[in-house]
């Protein structure tokens, strides 16, 4: 990983790289939507970042074009893309400052949050159609699945979709630049390695608390402070030495969303359960938990080594190249 050129260098890079997808003045190519965090390598750290970002935002943004056709895969893309977004703002927040970090942080956020009624719906009725079928929780899981089906009908009108993606897509289209004018041009490995040393210390500290509580909270936690370290070296993974531990977090990250989407299942189940009658959720709710509490426990372990570290010398290792 190359330390940071100097400020002459490091304009020319941003310059070379514009967040709203226009062409350079020196006529360099604008930056490409990808659906992966992609870092060039011939560009200085600062304007490699942004570009990374762009790339993603932009993608998302082509997901307003796709939801005629498929709705439900242009919600799905648009989140996955908001989400890496994040992950880069995330990465920085020691470098960015508080307010700055905070500003850049809400408006990915809320992105998101445009879309959630949309997504839910889908990932409900995905685990709904997958559970096993007994005779305990045959009525309620048919009751739980019919009702889903008339929500996500509801939710996934394409005026709604469209309105829901065009206005998260609003919210990330001045986040390149925002995140250029409050990242410092100087920044270096020594600055990468202070931030993902940082990334990695709370990733590892939400494993401890989920492996101490086991409450829904911490695993839900754990399992967002790993998707971002994952997408962090994702980003990192084409020039430096972060591809083995970004397939390892990347298992992980699925491994645990399997967790939290059944805990969002058997909360809802919960909450609704005067929509599912005479169907009783009991049933359905404790099998769920078993699946929790099983899953979780495999996660644990299996993450150990993961984790074994120190986040300075994760940090030095994985950014070595």
């Amino acid at each position: 990983m190359p330390r940071s050129a100097k400020n002459g260098a490091q304009k020319a890079g941003r310059e070379a790289a514009p967040a709203n997808g226009q062409a350079a003045p020196d006529g360099a190519p604008e930056p490409s939507a990808t659906k992966r965090l992609t870092l060039p390598a011939d560009l200085p750290l600062s304007a490699s970042m942004e570009r990374a970002l762009a790339g993603v935002v932009r993608y998302a943004q082509d997901q307003v074009a796709r939801a005629a056709k498929d709705p439900e895969k242009a919600v799905h893309e648009f989140r996955k893309s908001a989400r890496r977004a994040r992950a880069v703002v995330k990465l920085w927040r020691p470098t960015l400052g508080a307010e700055r970090f905070q500003e850049l942080n809400d408006a990915c956020r809320q992105a998101v949050r445009e879309t959630s009624s949309l997504r839910d719906a889908d990932v409900l009725l995905a685990h709904v159609v997958a559970q096993q079928r007994t005779p305990e929780t045959q009525p309620v899981l048919d009751a739980l699945e019919a009702h889903l089906r008339r929500q996500r009908d509801e939710a996934q009108g394409t005026r709604d979709v469209d309105a829901a993606l065009r206005a998260g897509a609003a919210l990330l289209a001045s986040l390149p630049q925002r995140f250029a004018d409050a990242l410092p041009a100087e920044v270096g490995l020594d600055e990468l390695q202070v931030a993902l040393a940082e990334s990695f210390r709370r990733a590892r500290r939400a494993r401890k608390q989920a492996k101490s509580t086991r409450s829904d909270d911490a695993l839900h936690a754990w399992r967002k402070r790993t998707k971002e370290l994952r997408y962090q070296l994702e980003l990192l993974s084409d020039v430096a030495r972060a591809s083995d531990e970004h397939t390892a977090l990347a298992s992980l990250a699925e491994e645990l969303g399997q967790i939290t989407d059944r805990i969002v299942l058997r909360t809802y189940a919960r909450e609704h359960k005067a929509a599912l009658r005479p169907a009783k959720p009991k049933p359905l709710t404790r099998a769920v938990q078993r699946q929790v509490e099983a899953l979780a426990a495999e996660a644990l372990r299996g993450s150990k080594p993961l984790f074994s570290e120190r986040p300075r010398e994760f940090a030095r290792r994985v950014t070595a190249g």
